[in-house]
């Protein structure tokens, strides 16, 4: 079992992948700057499920970028001419919910020769590289 969270990338219609085509626009976008989240690109993703899956090892794993970032920074971080705006949790109608701690996998990792987890920024850079027509 490989628990992912938030996964993003061309075609997809959560938050995260629907965000880019927003910024393009040029449209402001308001954007939670409080809550944490580990964003990962489908295709970084990717390249981790298959070295699990041509390993021996099973169970539970939780695979996630190193570090933490919010709905605001990652929206920052695109490209495009509209604004965001920070806006705190609860102004935008959503709740603080709880998040589970984050399952380290830096021991099996090292075990399948897998590199160390990029960062979020690391992770999005790729993806905007274009390097997605690569992966698949």
């Amino acid at each position: 079992i490989v628990r992912l969270q938030n996964l993003y990338g061309d075609g997809g219609k959560n938050y995260l992948s629907c965000i880019r085509k927003q910024r393009a626009t040029g449209k402001t976008l308001a954007a939670d700057c409080e809550r944490q989240i580990y964003p990962m690109w489908a295709g970084t993703a990717a390249e981790y499920l298959v070295q699990i899956g041509l390993s021996h090892w099973y169970g539970l794993w939780h695979l996630s970028v190193s570090d933490a970032t919010t709905h605001e920074a990652f929206a920052r971080a695109l490209p495009g001419p509209g604004e965001v705006i920070a806006v705190p949790t609860e102004e935008l109608g959503l709740s603080k919910v709880a998040r589970p701690s984050i399952a380290l996998t830096c021991r099996r990792m090292e075990m399948l020769r897998m590199p160390g987890r990029p960062t979020w920024a690391e992770s999005l850079a790729e993806y905007l590289s274009g390097s997605a027509e690569d992966v698949f």
